[in-house]
């Protein structure tokens, strides 16, 4: 919900911001990879009003594991916001027009709901549009479908299929008689002479 939107102001620190500092604090010591940045004001909602949480710096990040992350660090240090992005967490994400000024207003929802108004709107403009792309989405269902098996050993090769194909449907293949058939190597047992060899190749012996 954008109720009470109207009276939110821009995020504005008053003091410089060390933000290398802060982003190596939240990125860079804890071995996480920055998808966005910028400076904001968090608010958390109760009931039918927001309550300003403080100013800091939000980093959009990501683990090695491909987890993704909104951590928010004061300009002392202290932890403003620490949430993993859950599947399909853009569907809850929305950016609404305050009535009074020209920035947006943007919500959230984890175990709360969450307000973010950016220090600059090309910042909250460059979250919106990155979130509907890159936040957490479910995992595509593997297809169920499995190519039909063919023969008893499954596909069969390109050379398979073409031998197949040489053959016309409906025809059987003829196996010929051998021709010119030499008798040279002899094994054999004989009830007069025993068990009788000739012409064996010298591998064999």
């Amino acid at each position: 919900s954008s109720r009470g939107v109207a009276n939110h102001n821009r995020a504005s620190t008053g003091t410089p911001m060390d933000e290398d500092s802060l982003l190596q604090r939240i990125v860079r010591e804890q071995g996480l990879q920055p998808i966005a940045k910028a400076v904001v004001k968090l608010y958390r909602a109760d009931r039918s009003t927001w309550i300003e949480q403080g100013i800091g710096l939000l980093v959009w990040c990501a683990d090695l594991d491909g987890f993704q992350y909104f951590k928010a660090l004061r300009s002392d240090g202290a932890i403003l916001m620490d949430e993993e992005l859950y599947e399909n967490f853009d569907q809850s994400y929305g950016c609404h027009k305050v009535k009074h000024g020209t920035h947006h207003f943007h919500t959230m929802e984890f175990d709360y709901i969450a307000g973010i108004c950016f220090a600059n709107d090309s910042d909250g403009n460059n979250f919106q549009q990155k979130i509907s792309i890159m936040a957490p989405k479910p995992p595509k269902p593997k297809d169920s479908k499995v190519p039909p098996k063919r023969g008893w050993f499954g596909t069969k090769s390109k050379k398979e299929e073409t031998v197949q194909s040489a053959v016309p449907l409906g025809e059987e293949l003829q196996i010929g008689m051998p021709t010119n058939v030499v008798h040279v190597t002899h094994i054999g047992w004989d009830d007069s002479r025993g068990f009788e060899v000739r012409n064996l190749p010298d591998e064999w012996k």
